[in-house]
């Protein structure tokens, strides 16, 4: 899918596999807060807020977390690791 396409504004439907990836960086300094992520995501809360008007409602556009990649380290260099949910 391209990334263009599904870069912000109003969405008409979404892959089966959604990977999300937040921004923790800002103005070349790493953000360290923490961030918790919901076990589901359900995008159709708030009066599906994120769906164009022609968005077919009948597909359920909820999602279970599975992973979370995170970067250890600062801007240009780092490491990388995984937490992924037991089934």
């Amino acid at each position: 899918m391209d990334s263009k396409i599904c870069s912000g504004g109003r969405k008409k439907c979404l892959p089966h596999v959604l990977h999300l990836q937040l921004n923790r960086f800002h103005d070349g300094t790493k953000l360290n807060d923490r961030y918790e992520f919901p076990l589901q995501l359900d995008l159709e809360r708030d009066n599906r807020k994120y769906f164009s008007a022609d968005a077919d409602k009948s597909v359920r556009n909820i999602y279970t977390l599975h992973s979370v990649l995170v970067q250890s380290g600062e801007v240009n260099h780092g490491h990388y690791y995984a937490f992924m949910v037991q089934v």
